[in-house]
């Protein structure tokens, strides 16, 4: 059965009857209302692909032919939804009865579109709220770790607070570091956070932010005063500790220093801490924001700490989409960051994890 529609000429100005297997009925309305929707063809496809008086189909859309004869259109199957949505200032003027049986061909056709046509219309004509932003995170607390089964954390409630304020929804996910980076480098509608920006990864990435600065310290607790340090590179046989899997453990072991003899690989920053605290170590590697989350868990002053050496505080951590994103989410999410910056939000987020 292949089903036609045509304007009642027996029932009301709002009824449509799909009539199966007939001819199309010629339009009384005359070749205006034709000129109305070819205008929506040629807005909708390019023009050589408008159907011509001899009959030509659509691209990709089997069964769905406009025939014109002295200026009035017969269809055998009507245009989608979609595609007349595309120019609503077109469609408008049409009958009311003639709008309400496009309405229901639509719907016969909707189920069946060749995704050679859908692949026609534009990314952007989606609204926004249908589209998910998929964010990949590690646990870098207090800036993004899981607790509960829930993702936490300062940069993690940050980028709800952004995406809330741009009206893209977001779904956040914690796993290990390098798998948060495979699996964001998988789909162009993802974030990577909290991401270091450098020179090697600006190409990479569309950047959003800064979230945060980031400064890497090296600590010793505060009565340990015989700990003086010349540098990195001349610990002269203290125990430096740093997290195993951290990038301040790839940057010493790169700098020349070498695993159980200059450095203490320790499995995260609150195992370290615990290990300086009894005296196991001399001297911490640390985030200047995770020596403080981590001396609050244990109900400790941050004048725990002395930072005797700075690593690297040059940098800042920014969230991340790939490269070939829409540009446009990126420029949403800055303007809903700037925002909060403005009226006092990302101010009062920071207080709740920093003192």
């Amino acid at each position: 059965m292949r089903p036609v529609w045509s304007p009642s000429r027996r029932s009301s100005a709002s009824s449509c009857e799909v009539l199966p297997g007939s001819e199309a009925q010629p339009d009384s309305r005359g070749p205006a209302a034709g000129a109305r929707i070819a205008a929506v063809l040629r807005e909708t496809f390019s023009p050589d692909a408008v159907p011509s008086s001899e009959g030509k189909g659509f691209p990709g859309l089997d069964g769905v032919t406009l025939l014109t004869f002295g200026g009035r259109p017969r269809w055998r199957r009507v245009i989608p939804a979609s595609y007349t949505a595309a120019m609503p200032n077109v469609i408008e003027p049409l009958p009311e009865r003639r709008l309400s049986c496009l309405l229901v061909a639509a719907g016969l056709l909707a189920g069946a579109m060749p995704a050679a046509v859908a692949a026609q219309v534009p990314a952007s004509a989606v609204p926004d709220a249908s589209r998910e932003l998929v964010a990949f995170t590690e646990n870098l607390p207090p800036l993004n770790y899981a607790e509960a089964g829930e993702a936490r954390g300062f940069s993690t409630e940050l980028l709800r607070l952004m995406s809330a304020e741009a009206g893209v929804r977001l779904r956040i996910e914690v796993l290990p570091w390098q798998r948060s980076v495979q699996e964001a480098a998988r789909r162009a509608d993802s974030v990577l956070f909290s991401l270091v920006r450098t020179p090697e990864r600006e190409q990479q990435y569309r950047w959003v932010g800064p979230i945060s600065p980031r400064r890497i310290l090296v600590y010793r607790l505060r009565h340990r005063t015989d700990v003086r340090p010349a540098s990195l590179k001349q610990l002269n046989g203290l125990r430096l500790g740093v997290s195993r899997d951290s990038a301040a453990a790839r940057q010493l072991q790169a700098d020349g220093l070498r695993p159980d003899v200059d450095l203490e690989l320790g499995l995260d920053d609150a195992t370290n801490l615990r290990k300086l605290l009894a005296g196991r170590m001399d001297l911490i590697v640390m985030l200047d924001w995770a020596a403080a989350w981590h001396l609050r868990a244990l109900k400790l002053p941050y004048s725990t700490l002395t930072p005797v050496l700075s690593m690297d505080v040059d940098k800042a951590y920014w969230f991340g989409l790939p490269a070939d994103s829409d540009p446009a989410v990126a420029l949403r999410l800055q303007q809903a960051l700037d925002r909060l910056r403005r009226d006092g939000r990302y101010e009062r987020l920071r207080q709740q994890y920093f003192d």
